[in-house]
């Protein structure tokens, strides 16, 4: 992504001929896209008048005339020939897309990415995200960015931006491409600080940053709702109900099942400010539209990460290790033993231990002391563990988050077994990002802030799809 208007009087000749290329096929798209599709009517008109004539001919009964025939011919002709013009078409804008590839300044591949791919740099997303960054400066976009960007929600001259979450679970992603400095702000002095960074898509980004750094998102069942109005999800404790024989013209007898709701809401979370420098935006040709998106989806995964798992508090989510039940507590209060860790999973229901989300959840600390545990019959508990499987342990996978306890002491609920995808991650489907253009100008930085909207909650009715194995208070 690049935000500099064609005839930019401040960008270098030579930076500029390496970008009119792509400048070119930019503008060229809208025309191209309109030529094919004036084709693509054409191919469909001629279309309609050989249904007719074959049509008409098996309506009535009887073989084509030659006239009718003739017109066939030509028709499926020049059906050939626009079809031959649109693919010609193609394979030009193709060629022109691949030929006008930027340069970073690192020397690397610049890759735009496909038309419309959320993942690409070329997305209306992106688009957005770049408009909305080069208003911050009072530059003009050009009229292609914006046609673009508009239809991501972008409007000159707003004050904020919604970015919608079209996935959802997000996908999993990789580490931060940057480290901010010791003043928060983005600048171009140092490599890894804001200066040498990889071009890719504001969206996916961002969704790859949030499961990356948050944990809770990949274990639970995360669904995203159009608006942040109160939502109720039932909750049903069918535990003890089971079916039962009758006679013949016997009148089955009522049996009444617990029904019961958790009702959803939507809690702002804030990114906290990240600052960019002039300096960032107005010389680097690179797409800061997937920096900011990265670095608020790390933010943002970590307060939801944090909520959903610590989280206590009557304004907020619901955190897991507070809304499990104790399924196991150990003999010591500094001390595990590997049967305590079978005894946790004997402790959940059979119908829950076969669920596809059941697993553990623990710090990865408490892993690295459960590793070193034998059986009665002198084995790992773990068994062996080949590098880059998943870690398992008694054949369910083990899901590290950062925040569970790390250390054995007394009352420390140190892991989570049971059906992971019981605990509900609700997200409203904007993020809403908002630029300051004035709060820095002093320090001539422009700051961003992003907000997102979150619920999470274990439903629980009673049967206990989750538990914790909790040392043994202290006294």
């Amino acid at each position: 992504m690049f935000f500099y208007p064609i005839g930019h009087a401040g960008l270098p000749d030579q930076l500029m001929e390496r970008f009119r290329p792509v400048m070119t096929t930019i503008f060229n798209k809208g025309n191209e896209v309109s030529g094919t599709k004036a084709l693509r009517e054409q191919r469909g008109q001629l279309n309609e008048r050989f249904v007719a004539i074959i049509n008409r001919s098996e309506f009535e009964n009887r073989d084509l005339t030659p006239e009718e025939d003739a017109e066939l011919g030509e028709i499926i002709k020049k059906d050939d020939e626009l079809k031959n013009r649109i693919q010609r078409q193609e394979d030009l804008s193709r060629r022109e897309l691949e030929n006008a590839q930027l340069i970073d300044r690192r020397g690397g591949s610049f890759d735009w990415g496909q038309p419309g791919n959320v993942g690409g740099t070329d997305s209306d997303i992106d688009m957005a995200v770049a408009a909305f960054a080069c208003a911050s400066l009072g530059r003009q976009t050009d009229a292609a960015t914006v046609d673009r960007a508009s239809r991501a929600g972008y409007q000159p001259g707003a004050a904020a931006l919604e970015i919608p979450l079209n996935l959802i679970r997000p996908t999993q992603g990789s580490l931060a491409s940057f480290s901010r400095s010791p003043q928060g702000a983005m600048s171009t002095k140092q490599p890894g600080k804001g200066g040498a960074i990889v071009p890719r898509g504001f969206l996916g980004r961002f969704e790859k940053a949030l499961k990356q750094f948050g944990p809770m998102l990949e274990t639970s069942q995360v669904w995203i709702s159009q608006d942040g109005r109160e939502t109720h999800w039932p909750t049903l404790d069918d535990t003890n109900m089971e079916g039962f024989l009758i006679g013949e013209n016997e009148e089955a007898t009522e049996t009444d099942m617990k029904v019961g709701a958790h009702v959803f809401r939507a809690h702002k979370i804030s990114s906290g400010l990240l600052k960019v420098s002039h300096e960032l935006l107005e010389d680097t040709p690179i797409d800061l539209a997937g920096e900011i998106g990265e670095a608020f989806g790390i933010r943002i995964g970590r307060a939801i990460n944090r909520l959903c798992t610590l989280g206590n508090a009557p304004n907020g989510p619901r955190g897991i290790v507070h809304s499990a039940v104790t399924g196991k507590e150990t003999a010591s209060s500094t001390a595990i033993i590997a049967d305590e860790f079978i005894d946790l999973i004997n402790s959940v229901d059979p119908a829950y231990r076969s669920s596809p989300g059941t697993g553990w959840m623990m710090h990865p600390d408490v892993w690295g002391a459960l590793t070193k545990l034998k059986d009665s019959h002198g084995q790992y508990l773990t068994g062996t563990l080949e590098a880059g499987a998943v870690p398992k342990l008694r054949g369910y996978d083990v899901h590290f988050n950062p925040l569970m306890p790390s250390t054995l002491e007394a009352g420390n609920r140190i892991a989570l077994f049971g059906d992971l995808a019981a605990y509900k991650l609700r997200m409203v489907g904007q993020v809403r990002l908002f630029v300051m253009r004035e709060t820095y100008a002093a320090a001539d930085q422009t700051g961003f802030v992003a907000f997102a909207r979150v619920d999470g909650a274990l439903l629980d009715a009673g049967t206990h799809p989750i538990k914790c194995l909790q040392m043994k208070p202290a006294g």
